[in-house]
């Protein structure tokens, strides 16, 4: 009489693992699409993985409604960042399950290197959610001009927090408050440069 095998096999340490390193790089599980082109299978072979896994413990069953059907147990998930409970309306209150869906990893820009963080001070972006006194996150490597992006440039050896627009065959730093009518500022000249490209904006409310 052969014994039962305990825990996952192979592959499905191998699925698991695969799971395990996507949250861990981008905060989100694969779907099941994705598992199955990374395990060479079909479809149906990748869902028996999950299955096998599901009842081991090693994953959660999906929520209805939910994007997100692939979830890791909570003992199981890799350390990194912060939570995301899910969306919270700004406006009327919803009902809504606590669920971690993914997570916020600062600690995975930090890591990629090339990054430094600004202060904000005056009202030149509040149209854009920029505020004064938020930090600002800013890749240092991202210095060519990206159309609606925001950029930390220098002007005259002084800073500032602009987003970059074309028009024709010029590129702005242009201002993001429309009711201070703030002017745009052409991106020309060696006293103008870009310093870095903002990927994160963080507010202090304590």
């Amino acid at each position: 009489m052969s014994r039962r095998r305990s825990g996952p096999t192979d592959k499905q340490r191998a699925v698991l693992e695969f799971i395990r390193e996507k949250v861990r790089g981008t905060g989100k599980a694969p779907t099941c699409r994705e598992i199955a082109g990374h395990m060479g299978v079909g479809p149906r072979a990748a869902h028996q993985h999950l299955h096998a896994l599901r009842k081991q413990g090693f994953l959660v069953p999906a929520v209805p409604g939910r994007r997100t059907k692939v979830r890791l147990s909570d003992e199981h998930r890799p350390e990194r960042g912060v939570p995301v409970l899910g969306v919270v309306p700004a406006g009327p209150p919803l009902e809504s399950e606590a669920m971690v869906d993914e997570y916020l990893d600062l600690a995975a820009e930090v890591e990629r290197g090339s990054l430094f963080s600004v202060r904000v001070r005056g009202d030149s972006m509040i149209d854009r959610g920029i505020l004064e006194g938020d930090f600002l996150l800013v890749r240092s490597t991202e210095t060519q001009p990206r159309e609606g992006k925001v950029f930390v440039a220098a002007i005259d050896g002084k800073f500032t927090i602009k987003t970059v627009r074309r028009s024709g065959d010029r590129i702005l730093l242009v201002p993001e408050n429309h009711a201070a009518g703030y002017p745009p500022i052409p991106l020309a000249g060696e006293d103008v440069r870009l310093l870095g490209r903002a990927i994160w904006a963080m507010r202090d409310l304590r």
